[in-house]
């Protein structure tokens, strides 16, 4: 299993250390070398590249004897087809309802899904079908590459691992892939050019407004979704005012808006509430920094 799973460059490092695709492949390891009658995998090819996606795949498949059965839960239609006997499709609402369908056949499964049709219910549940057609007609959009960053040579150390990154650029209206197997080095890259994780030998990165989703989530906000999002909405405004005073009348006519839409209290008072607080916070520290520097002093 180790070895299928190539996990042998992994086995004295610690746990905390391994990325997501080295910590995937684990987790399915962990589960293979289980004696049991039901094998379930919750999304197995998460966080793998295309080769251990097909070593993952193979792996569950030998788990087959005739007194054992697998249960997967699997997004990758690719993996999906390599992997499967028969299809559930799963439809209705999300967070309201959901509907499993009776077992279908690895093609008839998979194009259901497409269509968003059952065929033997004369049922429809999406109603337009998934295609993945690009239009031959596509305009070619112009454009702007008026900024340029670069970053320069660096290393990063983590336990055994070393990375070692030539200098590069990138200009804006570009979009940049990293493409590698697992445990190369792709997030650790991404996180040095975002500041989130500092070079060996303290190498300095250009400073940038970044904004990065993690390839592994661990969320400790305790309040809502709502909540959250407005927070880092307000965080980014303030952050694009303090470089860009110009942005302060929009950010001001979407305050505005927000506040229209509030409940008032007893008195005709709004409210209270944090985030509001926070709002104004944000403002009146935007306003007074553009007012300090724009306006002249009487």
């Amino acid at each position: 299993m180790v070895k299928v799973l190539e996990l042998e460059e992994v086995l004295d490092r610690e746990i905390a250390h391994l990325s997501g695709g080295e910590l995937q492949r684990f987790a399915i390891a962990m589960v293979c070398v289980s004696q049991a009658d039901v094998y379930m995998f919750d999304e197995p090819s998460s966080y793998l590249d295309v080769k251990q996606r097909l070593n993952a795949a193979k792996t569950i498949r030998s788990l087959i004897a005739p007194e054992t059965y697998v249960i997967c839960v699997e997004h990758d239609l690719s993996v999906l087809d390599y992997l499967s006997d028969f299809i559930c499709v799963l439809y209705g609402m999300p967070s309201v309802y959901g509907v499993v369908t009776f077992p279908a056949s690895v093609r008839e499964g998979i194009n259901i899904f497409l269509d968003g049709n059952i065929p033997s219910e004369n049922l429809r549940f999406r109603e337009e079908s998934l295609t993945f057609r690009i239009a031959d007609t596509a305009d070619e959009l112009p454009l702007d590459r008026t900024r340029r960053f670069q970053y320069p040579s660096m290393s990063k150390t983590l336990g055994n691992f070393k990375l070692e990154v030539q200098g590069g650029q990138f200009t804006d209206s570009e979009i940049i892939v990293m493409l590698g197997e697992n445990g190369t080095g792709k997030s650790t890259l991404v996180r040095m050019l975002a500041g989130a994780l500092k070079p060996d030998n303290e190498q300095q990165i250009p400073k940038m407004l970044v904004s990065m989703k993690p390839q592994k989530i661990s969320p400790k906000f305790t309040g809502d979704v709502r909540t959250l999002f407005l927070k880092k909405v307000l965080s980014t405004q303030y952050a694009m005012l303090t470089s860009d005073p110009h942005q302060l009348l929009a950010s001001s006519v979407q305050y505005r808006r927000y506040q229209a839409t509030q409940p008032r209290g007893h008195h005709g008072q709004r409210s209270p509430n944090p985030v509001r607080r926070r709002i104004a916070t944000c403002r009146s520290c935007a306003l007074s920094w553009c007012t300090s520097r724009y306006l002249p002093y009487r």
